[in-house]
């Protein structure tokens, strides 16, 4: 973490066919009045949406993780986008069960929220997450 920088997020997941998705996330930072004080966002493309891919672009790790810091602040409200660049080739249901994302944020060291939401694999996912310093 930079000097002066508070939390650290992270979005991350091991599920085979990640690849397929995109990571966008929006943070915006906020004061205790509820008024906002600064903005971050981060995200990790693989591929443009519709790309409609046969397979995962060379040097695409299995494991992916975006990770990225934002300051000092009394609270964060973020949105975690999961975007499909390529969607399953199946259309069957179950041939396209849902898979888990880990989303963490930390204060300071200390972890504050970590979830592992299902995603849709033909929809993707938009997850809203607030984060409280403690």
């Amino acid at each position: 973490m930079e000097k002066g920088e508070s939390y650290a997020i992270e979005v991350e997941s091991g599920f085979k066919e990640f690849w397929r998705y995109n990571i966008a996330v929006t943070c915006g930072m906020f004061d205790a009045d509820g008024t906002q004080c600064g903005f971050r966002s981060a995200e990790n493309t693989v591929a443009p949406a519709g790309s409609n891919l046969e397979s995962a672009p060379e040097g695409t790790p299995v494991h992916r993780r975006l990770s990225f810091t934002a300051g000092d602040c009394h609270h964060l409200l973020m949105y975690v986008y999961l975007i499909p660049n390529t969607l399953p080739p199946s259309t069957r249901i179950a041939d396209c069960k849902p898979f888990k994302v880990t989303v963490r944020v930390s204060y300071e060291g200390t972890e504050i929220v970590h979830m592992t939401p299902s995603v849709n694999q033909w929809s993707g996912a938009s997850i809203e997450i607030r984060a409280d310093r403690p």
